[in-house]
């Protein structure tokens, strides 16, 4: 049995209509991945697999964008398309600063359930060095 919190919860039975008994795909973002049903204690354990990392594990350093909205962009579709690792490059005429952590991995675990992926997407929250 996995207890679920509240938003989880309501994004379940509101956004996805979800009734007690119905059936619910999930992951850790960690490569485990699993299918269960829904009840009021919170997420009954079914059939559980790991999925591999994927080879090759891709990490990319790039310059973060002035706009933070397209910062978050950004981490979303790189995420979305299975990169292991973000890392933010500074460069001599970038103005973009990297996100704070906790948010950027907030961005990365909502491309993870959207994608359906088994691995979390890696955002580091400072700059990398050359």
């Amino acid at each position: 049995m996995v207890s679920l919190s509240d938003a989880q919860t309501r994004h379940l039975r509101r956004v996805l209509r979800l009734e007690m008994g119905g059936a619910v795909d999930y992951t850790d973002g960690a490569g485990r991945r699993g299918s269960g049903r829904m009840t009021e204690g919170g997420l009954e354990r079914g059939d559980e697999w790991m999925d591999a990392e994927p080879q090759p594990s891709l990490c990319l350093a790039v310059a973060p964008p002035h706009a933070r909205e397209r910062v978050r962009f950004l981490v979303e579709k790189l995420s979305e398309m299975g990169v292991a690792r973000i890392r933010w490059l500074r460069t001599h005429h970038g103005e973009g600063r990297p996100p704070r952590g906790d948010r950027a991995a907030a961005w990365a675990a909502g491309a993870l359930e959207q994608s359906r992926g088994a691995w979390q997407t890696r955002v580091d929250d400072d700059w990398c060095g050359w």
